[in-house]
């Protein structure tokens, strides 16, 4: 038995065991870690190829970025089929499918 170990592990329960700290950690489960989840299990992203702060927050940011457009680019296909399936084509499709692109440029 590692008296150390025991002092910090009681200390950690004491914090997860207060309502503000409680909450907080709940939190991450929800932000954090289904994001990180979701990179490790379909974009086989598990960790950085770069070193620093700086270029890891890039590469980060490079990821999520890439999550996004890949989510983008999914909801307006399903969009473009549902126009089709209702029997709308033309330029609604080509409105439909650049409206969210154009929307990014013009922030």
């Amino acid at each position: 038995m590692n008296p150390t170990l025991e002092y910090f592990k009681a200390k950690q329960r004491a914090l997860l065991s207060a309502p503000e700290t409680r909450s907080i950690y709940a939190q991450c489960k929800i932000d954090v870690e289904s994001t990180f989840g979701h990179l490790k299990a379909c974009l086989n992203w598990t960790r950085l190829s770069v070193r620093g702060i700086d270029k890891g927050r890039n590469e980060v940011g490079i990821t999520l970025l890439a999550v996004n457009f890949k989510k983008l680019s999914l909801s307006q296909q399903y969009k473009k089929r549902k126009l089709i399936k209702n029997g709308k084509t033309g330029d609604k499709i080509a409105s439909v499918i650049l409206s969210p692109v154009f929307s990014i440029y013009s922030i």
